[in-house]
Order: C-alpha cells, then structure tokens, then sequence
C-alpha cells in the first residue's frame, strides 16, 4: 500500500529532518527591486523552497511489506536508510565546502566518483541543482550589474545562459532541472526588475534632459532679445506652466528644474539672472527662497553668483532622530512631521525635544532670512556706492573740461558700507584734479604722445581751471635743487635740471600765472634768476647755473653789483610806479631784493630794478591802494576784483554803522601765504569790526565769482525768453525789429556772400570761413551787457530783420 511520507507509525518514514518541509512562496508588492542575497551555511538553506514532494522508494516499501515476515528484513531497511542518508551529508558537504567549478570539474574527471553516484538520485540532485543555482545567479547579477545596460535584451540574456546551463547539465536528471529552474528564478526576476527601472530612469533622464535643453532655448532667445532677467525668468516659468510634458511633473521636480538652471548661471556670476530665479514664484505660489526644500541651496547660490563681478542635505529611532536634527540645523525641518511622530510614535522623543528642534530650525530660518537681507542689503550699497563714484567723477570731470573747477562745491559719496561720507569743495576739487590727471595718463598712453604733445594738450585745462600740475610741480622743484651739482670742470648738465629749467620757461612763455601755484617763492625767483641769465643776458646755461651756485653762496657780493646811488634811483622808482600805495614800504624791500639778483645775473643796477618792478607787479595785486602777494597760492585771475566786490558788500551791510565807504577798506593777509585776508581801515590801520565779514578766504572769493557767473546766465536766459516771445508773437508791420535787443552784433558780410556760404563751405574758402565765424556766429553769450538800437553798429539797416542778425536764421 502506498504510505503517506510524516505520519507516524511503525511501518511509515520518518519526516527528513534535514529539509525545509514549511517553505512559503515570496510575495511580491510589483515594486521593482534588486534582489538580496543571504549567506548561508550551506547552498541548500539560500534559497526558500516549497514543500518536498513524497518520493518513490520501492526498496523501503519492499521491506515495509516483508517485516511481518521477518523482522530482520525490518533491521536491514533501517541500516540501508541510515547509509543513504550519510551519503547525501557527505554530498552536501562537499558541495558546500568546494566552488560551482570544482564541482563540475569532478564531474568531467570522475564519471563514476562519489558525486556522480550521488545525482542518480533524486536527493543528490537537489543539492547539485541549489550549488549551480546559487553560482549562475550571483554570476548573471554581476554580468547584468557591470555591464552596458541601454538597449539590453534581458530575456534574451537570461535565457541563453539557462540555456547554457542546460545543455550541459540537462541530463542529469529531471529533478535536477526542475530544482534548478525554481531556485534560480527569483534571480532572474532581480535582474528583470533591475533593467526595468533602469530603463524608467533613462526614459526619466531624457524627460529632464529634453526638458533642460527646452528651458535653455528659452533663455538663450531672451537673451539674444537683450531681455532683462526678469522678462526672461518670466518666459522659463511660462515655459513650465505652458508645457504639457512639463506642467505635468511635481512642484518639487519644476523647482527643482529651475534650482539646476540657477546654478549653472551662479557658476558663470549672472548675479541678476540668478537673483531673479531664485525670487521668482513657481506654481505652488512660493519662490525658491521660501522654499523649504530649496530655500538653502538657493541662498547658497546668490553668495556663489555674487562672490564672482560676488558658492551653491530614516526612518526608525535613531535614523529618525538624526534626520530631524540635521533638518533642524538646516532649517529645512518639517514642523508638521515633528507633532505627527511625537503622536503616532510615544517614547521616540519627548515634548521638549520636539520643541528644541522646532525653535532650532525656526533660528535658523530667520538667520537665513537675515542673511537673504543682508546679502540685498550690500548689494544694492555696493551699487549705490558706484552710482555715486560715477555720477561724482562725472561731474569732476566735466568741471575740469569746461573750465568750471571752482564752481565745484562739497558732495557726498556712498560707501560699500552703506555709510555717507560728505567730501568737502576742496576734497573734490582735489579729486577732480587726480582724477582728470588719471585719465590724461590713459590717453598719453593710447596716443603714444611725447611729453611736449601731452603738455600741449594739458596746458589749456591747467591754465583755465588754475589747477596744480603734480608733475610739473615735482619737476621744476626738483630741477632748481640739482644746480649746485654743477662744477667748473664743464660737466653737462643735470637731466633733472634742464627738465625743470624747460619746463618753467615753457610756463613762463604760455601760462606764466601758473607759476605761482606750482612753485614756492624761493623756487620761483631762483628759476627767474636762471630765465634771465639765460635768455637776457645770453649767457650759456652751464655758465648761468655756476654764476647762480656762487651768487646764492655770496648773496652780500652781489648787493654791492647795484652800486652807491641805487637806493635814491629805487625810492624814485617806487614813488613812480606805485603811487598812493599804502605799503611802500613792503614794496621797496621786496623790489629792492629782487633787483640786486637780477644785478647778479649780469643786468645794470637800472634793468635790474626795472625787472624786479615788473616782476613785483607780475606777482602782486592792488586793493584800494594796499599791494598784495597772490604768487603764493593758486588765486583766481581776477582776485582783485572779487576782493573789490566783497568790500562793496561790507559796505552795503556795515558801512552806516561803521561810517566806511569802499575807498576806506584794504585787504591784507591774516598770515602770509595761508590764504586768508583781513579787512582793515586804510586811514587807522585797525581790524573792521564785524567779525563774520571781515575775514576773506579763498572759498569765500569763490562763491562771490559762483554767484555772478549764476547771475550772468539768468540774465542771458531772461533775454533770450524775451527774445523768442517777441519773434513768436504776432507780426507787427509797422515795428522796428531795431528796438529788439541784440547780442554781440557784427557787421553784415557783402551782398551775395550769404549764397556762396554753401558753395564754399566745402572747399575751405576763407570766405566761407568769415561766414561762420561772423555772420552765422553773430549771437554767443551776453557779456558786455544787452545793446538796443542806440548801441546797435551802423550795419543794422532801418526796418532790418531780426533773424538777419541772429545765428542760423
């Protein structure tokens, strides 16, 4: 009878203890998985395996149906069942102690060895089938896991190494094939799943890349438009928005996108670019900034953008906890999560741990807030602080080119700290003066010009702004110190000295006002000491400058060159030439020690007194018969006559009370060659009263020529209104145009010039020249006051046109 394989009794088997007789079938979710192996001790136990099927023993039925008969048959089973199973022990553990190869070498080598024996049956079977098993899966899994995956046909991998398999080991036994096909079926699923969601992930790879190189045409296009950041980020979040294939991802994917984008422009210090990405709202309403999961990086990337024309983070107990605490210092922590697991999960943290980690992340989220703001904040002082700079240097500059330096008053200019620095009228006019000299540098250098090329062109900016010319200044300086180098052994001359020696007379010969603010009075007179001797008196410079060396060591020597006489002959001259003055005294010691240098350079005691008369004239101005020094600091040309207005104004404000009219007040310096005056009265000598007004400064001199340049151009354009209202106004037949005022009339060119004027124009005709320059340039600016018909030339025929005498009409 046929014996179910379990059951207890004295004629039945008893179950093998050695299978796995409760194995359960794997269940699968669907998820694509890698499969995981576990070691084992033995091939056998790696893999979970169904219930073992009831096998066919004739032999154990056989001495089941004769041990009635005779027990010993019973005996003999027993001992044949106990040798069959030692066999399969030692089958076993020679398959576990020894490679896949090894066993199918002993195969091929030993046909009818221990392990050949062994797969007749259906137990030995089974043992070499999980041994081939274990080694072919984790051989195709790393096949499969190392190798190229794109276009891979995985069935047709998997089935020609089956295949393989099969061929070769087929015949050994059905059970063999049936054990292997099940065991090494959950590998070949791996695999599967494995190039399934490789090939998910691809087709993911070329969403995003097609996505990206969508999103960069965007860009590129707006840019080559010359749109500005914000009209472009607008057109990238369009793009998203209106895409079908792009609306369709997560916010997290879209925002994601758009971090990618921002930090590849970070990379390249597109500051704006950046900065608009980041700011800009995505479908769920908020910007990267306030983005929990990309606020951070996002932050990261505007310090990376503006770092360069201003650089881009578990489950179970204690994963659980690590992961909020890093979210935390992150500021990136979910508050929601927090209260949920405090809930759900009692025990993995307490009340006040959940709110440590909420206040953390909280701080850090205000710190990143803070340091959002400060990061715009010295931004937008850095631009601040360029505007500034240029907008100052522009107007630095157009001072110095239009000649209006001293109209240059106090500024302030922003720093980079956000501070404002106030730059006083003399700081700015300093910096102006540095800065056109920077400039006038870079052109030296574009042009390639010689220095007389660039004095040449520097001179008239100097000269019309009266400004102090460093290099000039340091080269004149340094000249007249290299004179006592000459010797009477007949060695040239210094470099330095005739670099400064041609540069004074350069000055002396163009701008000779200039001299008084680029050298001190001591060089100034020991440069004119050599200027005479030189082209005066003809002597050779070697020569001059020895003669000079001798008499600035001698000085008492050369006073004896005036000879007896010479006082009387000064005294005179004085009286002569500087009548009414109030200081003679003063004039009569500066003269008389110019004169006798001048002697020594060789002049006759009278042309030394002449030239040091009108070289005392040169450097000094009168104000109400009181001469003044103006060689020691750089004064305006018209110093006297501001001097002269300022006096007006003290009379008009303090005269009364203080019984002065103009005639009555001087001015003298408060110190000498600190530019400041003093008003004092010419009878009693004595300081006038009002202590405001009575001081006279520079800056002072400098507002009152400010205020009359002002008031000059309000006049010219009050003029030129009333002009224009007259020509606008209806036509009057019976007016006299004559009776219009009109500005700086020149007489009318000869009948048929005008119509030549064209003709000419072209070849140079200096009759087209005259046109120009006189009847096309009839009207420039008012300065001489406004003339009607009384002061009009003759050359304004009776009834004459207006636009006749007005340029361009």
């Amino acid at each position: 009878m046929a014996l179910v394989p379990g059951l207890r009794g004295g004629l039945q088997e008893k179950p093998d203890l050695e299978r796995n007789t409760g194995r359960v079938g794997l269940q699968s979710d669907g998820v694509p998985r890698m499969p995981k192996l576990r070691p084992a001790a033995s091939p056998i136990e790696t893999y979970t395996r169904p219930g073992a099927l009831p096998k066919d023993n004739d032999a154990e039925r056989l001495m089941a149906a004769l041990a009635p008969l005779n027990s010993a048959l019973l005996g003999f089973g027993e001992v044949m069942k106990g040798e069959q199973k030692d066999k399969h022990a030692a089958s076993n553990a020679w398959l576990a102690t020894h490679s896949a190869e090894d066993a199918r070498k002993e195969l091929r080598d030993n046909p009818t060895g221990e392990l050949a024996t062994s797969l007749r049956e259906e137990k030995g079977q089974e043992l070499f089938a999980a041994k081939m098993a274990q080694d072919d899966v984790t051989r195709w899994q790393e096949e499969w896991a190392t190798g190229p995956k794109d276009g891979v046909d995985v069935e047709e991998f998997l089935r020609s190494r089956v295949e393989g398999r099969m061929k070769e080991h087929g015949g050994t036994g059905s059970r063999f094939v049936n054990e292997y096909l099940r065991l090494v079926r959950p590998g070949m699923d791996g695999i599967r799943n494995g190039q399934l969601k490789h090939n998910v992930q691809k087709a993911d790879e070329q969403v995003s890349q097609g996505a990206l190189a969508l999103i960069e045409r965007t860009i590129a296009n707006g840019k080559a438009e010359g749109k500005n950041a914000d009209d472009i980020v607008s057109l990238v979040r369009g793009e998203i928005t209106g895409n079908k294939l792009l609306a369709g991802r997560d916010a997290s994917w879209q925002e994601g996108e758009v971090l990618n984008i921002a930090m590849r422009y970070a990379e390249q210090g597109d500051v704006d670019f950046v900065t608009a990405l980041v700011k800009s709202k995505g479908a769920n309403g908020i910007s990267l900034l306030g983005n929990r999961e990309h606020g951070l990086k996002a932050t990261k990337l505007l310090e990376l953008a503006d770092s360069k024309r201003r650089e881009k983070n578990r489950e179970g107990g204690y994963e659980t906890m690590d992961r909020l605490d890093r979210a935390s210092r992150d500021g990136t922590l979910d508050a929601a999560e927090v209260d949920r697991l405090v809930k759900e999960r009692p025990g993995l943290m307490s009340d006040e741990r959940a709110l440590a980690l909420k206040a953390r992340s909280n701080a850090e989220i205000e710190k990143r807030l803070n340091e959002q703001q400060k990061l715009f904040r010295d931004q937008s002082n850095r631009e601040a602080a360029d505007r500034g700079d240029i907008r100052n240097r522009d107007a630095r500059l157009a001072a110095v080119n239009d000649g209006n330096l001293h109209r240059l008053g106090p500024t302030i200019q922003a720093k980079e700290n956000g501070e404002i620095e106030e730059i006083s009228a003399e700081k700015n006019k300093e910096k102006a003066t540095e800065q056109w000299l920077e400039v006038s540098d870079k052109v030296a250098a574009r042009n390639r010009e010689t220095p007389e090329q660039r004095f040449a062109r520097e001179l008239p900016a100097v000269r019309q702004n009266g400004m102090v010319h460093p290099e000039w200044k340091s080269t004149m300086s340094a000249g007249i110190k290299t004179v006592s180098a000459v010797t009477t052994s007949g060695d040239k001359l210094p470099a330095a000295f005739v670099e400064g020696y041609n540069r004074y007379t350069e000055l002396y010969t163009r701008a000779p006002a200039l001299l008084n603010s680029h050298l001190s009075k001591d060089e100034r007179e020991r440069w004119e000491t050599m200027r005479v001797m030189v082209q005066e008196v003809g002597m050779d410079p070697s020569k001059a400058a020895l003669q000079f060396t001798t008499m600035s060591k001698d000085p008492v020597k050369f006073r004896e060159l005036l000879g007896e006489g010479t006082r009387q002959e000064l005294l005179e001259s004085v009286d002569r030439e500087f009548r009414g003055a109030t200081n003679k005294g003063h004039i009569l010691q500066a003269i008389h020690k110019r004169s006798f240098v001048f002697a020594g350079a060789g002049l006759s005691s009278k042309d030394a007194i002449k030239r040091a008369t009108d070289e005392y004239k040169r450097t000094h101005q009168q104000i109400n018969g009181h001469y003044i020094d103006v060689s020691d600091r750089a004064l305006p040309p018209d110093f006297a006559d501001l001097a002269k207005t300022h006096i007006d104004e003290y009379v008009r404000k303090h005269g009364k009370r203080e019984f002065l009219d103009a005639g009555d007040i001087t001015l003298e310096p408060a110190v000498e060659g600190t530019g400041a005056w003093v008003l004092r009265n010419t009878h009693t000598g004595g300081i006038l009263d009002d202590a405001n007004d009575r001081i006279v400064t520079i800056d002072t001199l400098m507002k009152i020529k400010t205020a009359r340049e002002d008031a000059k151009r309000r006049v010219i354009a009050e003029k030129q209104e009333e002009v224009q209202k007259r020509l606008n106004g209806p036509a009057d037949p019976g007016r006299d145009t004559r009776q219009l005022p009109v500005i700086q009339v020149t007489p009318l060119p000869e009948p048929g010039i005008v119509e030549r004027r064209k003709a000419n124009e072209a070849k140079g005709d200096p009759v087209a020249d005259f046109v120009k320059g006189t009847f096309w340039g009839a009207v420039d600016t008012i300065k001489n006051g406004v003339t009607t018909e009384a002061d009009a030339p003759e050359a304004v025929p009776p009834g004459g046109r207006y636009r006749d005498i007005v340029r361009g009409n």
